[in-house]
């Protein structure tokens, strides 16, 4: 959890044992950016990146759907990102909501195969046009390594907000 607002939050080299089946992590993540993500409604939708083993190389897939509160669809494909693009909730909005992501990476000490796994991403909000947002992705990391680091970064000038959380969790 962080008591101060930065624009980095991490585990560290290594911080992500191995010797468990399923990584499975929690990013709770609000920042203090007015305008971004979506453009609209004072900055609710934020994008946030997250990279694994401090590589920020074109190693990194997803396709996504998303569905927003005031009924838009969308979807699309995006290959040979230096992150995995996920959401934080601005500082705009109603309600004082951090967006939440989930990613779930089976295998992910594994190193016969690159990495692959889902992430699912909640954003609501109160505001009369609701800014609200639905994630379902489908993640890939074009490496072998075992994933022992995980960084959650905002991309900018803009700053994760003193409460938002990075929670590791490994299963058998």
């Amino acid at each position: 959890t962080l008591t101060s607002d930065t624009s980095t939050i991490d585990t560290g080299v290594n911080g992500i044992a191995p010797g468990y089946d399923v990584l499975t992590i929690w990013i709770v993540a609000k920042t203090d950016d007015l305008v971004g993500g979506d453009g609209t409604n004072g900055g609710t939708l934020i994008p946030i990146y997250a990279t694994v083993n401090g590589d920020t190389g074109a190693h990194y897939d997803f396709t996504y759907i998303v569905r927003g509160g005031s009924g838009t669809f969308g979807h699309g494909v995006l290959r040979g990102q230096d992150a995995w693009e996920l959401t934080a909730h601005g500082s705009g909005g109603i309600g004082n909501y951090p967006a939440v992501d989930r990613i779930t990476i089976p295998n992910y000490a594994g190193t016969a195969f690159g990495k692959v796994g889902v992430d699912t991403t909640g954003s609501p909000d109160g505001m009369a046009d609701d800014d609200t947002e639905a994630v379902l992705k489908s993640i890939g990391w074009r490496s072998d390594a075992a994933i022992n680091e995980l960084s959650i970064t905002t991309g900018g000038s803009n700053k994760l907000k003193t409460g938002s959380r990075l929670l590791i969790f490994g299963s058998k």
